[in-house]
């Protein structure tokens, strides 16, 4: 869609319910709400243009499906801990050699690995 086919869109839902609601007020002889059902209406027309430009909406690793895993790191040697940027690089390294999967591993914490994997059963 065009930049400015959006943006009249945009326009449209923010001014023209509360002119609708106005004149609904003003015909129904209630002056007092007639913000009150401009933003009935507008939040009715906002529901309706993100459906009908945005559905379906980009779905969470928790509702497409996939697993977050957190692993701990136990430092042995308290003399030489183990770097975590080194351990996370190594277990990229052994999880996705190619770089091509979605997968994501990153440090959590201090002592810990969050490892990320969607789309798997």
């Amino acid at each position: 869609m065009p930049a400015y086919f959006l943006l009249l869109i945009a326009l449209a839902v923010l001014v023209l319910p509360f002119v609708v609601g106005e004149y609904l007020a003003r015909r129904f002889k209630m002056r007092d709400y007639g913000w009150k059902i401009g933003l009935v209406l507008f939040t009715a027309a906002a529901g309706a243009a993100i459906t009908a430009t945005g559905w379906p909406p980009k779905l969470g690793i928790d509702l497409r499906g996939g697993y977050i895993v957190i692993f701990e790191v136990k430092q042995t040697d308290e003399k030489q801990p183990i770097p975590m940027d080194r351990l996370v690089a190594a277990i990229k390294k052994r999880v996705d050699p190619g770089g091509v999967k979605e997968i994501s591993i990153r440090p959590y914490g201090e002592d810990r690995i969050e490892i990320i994997i969607p789309k798997a059963d």
